[in-house]
């Protein structure tokens, strides 16, 4: 039917095989934020072109915080995996009602890294209908607090999901 040359034969399987290694390097490269064993809890980039990903393993052995740049995990929490649960504290305060009643759902995961408050959060309120989420990092007396958006379009997930999980200890509403 076709006759193609040997040399066309070897190009096309060389051809094939490249793009298969290509194909297999991306698939790597995305793997740095997910793991195969973990299932994503929420992710957003950032306007600095930054990404936080936090993940849970599937046997909901570990709950893990991953940020950085598309090519690096810059920071990784916790770097030890074992009782991950207890060094996160998940906050969740809901009220209802309605716009009259200026309802909203507020939820905040935190953690601390040498002294150092993270507070990943995901809230609604139902005036004007709308979401947000980012990273604040509070202040102390030698530094300003930084606030980290996340680009509202690229979020995938929600913290809503690590409601009711026991293994997260909850949060006092002090620490807001």
């Amino acid at each position: 039917m076709f006759n193609t040359p040997p040399i066309m034969r070897l190009f096309l399987r060389i051809a094939t095989l490249l793009c298969f290694v290509l194909f297999a390097c991306l698939t790597a490269h995305a793997q740095q934020y997910l793991k195969s064993n973990e299932k994503l809890v929420m992710s957003f980039n950032t306007a600095n072109g930054k990404r936080m990903v936090l993940a849970v393993d599937t046997a909901n052995k570990y709950l893990v915080y991953r940020y950085g740049t598309r090519k690096r995990v810059e920071l990784e929490y916790p770097a030890d995996m074992d009782n991950s649960f207890k060094k996160l504290r998940l906050f969740h305060y809901m009220r209802g009602g309605g716009v009259q009643n200026d309802a909203e759902d507020l939820k905040q995961l935190q953690f601390t890294i040498n002294g150092v408050t993270y507070k990943l959060y995901d809230n609604w309120y139902a005036v004007g209908n709308r979401s947000e989420c980012g990273i604040v990092i509070p202040g102390t007396r030698m530094a300003h607090t930084v606030t980290i958006k996340a680009i509202a379009r690229t979020k995938k997930g929600g913290l809503e999901s690590l409601i009711d999980n026991e293994a997260i200890p909850s949060a006092n509403e002090d620490d807001k």
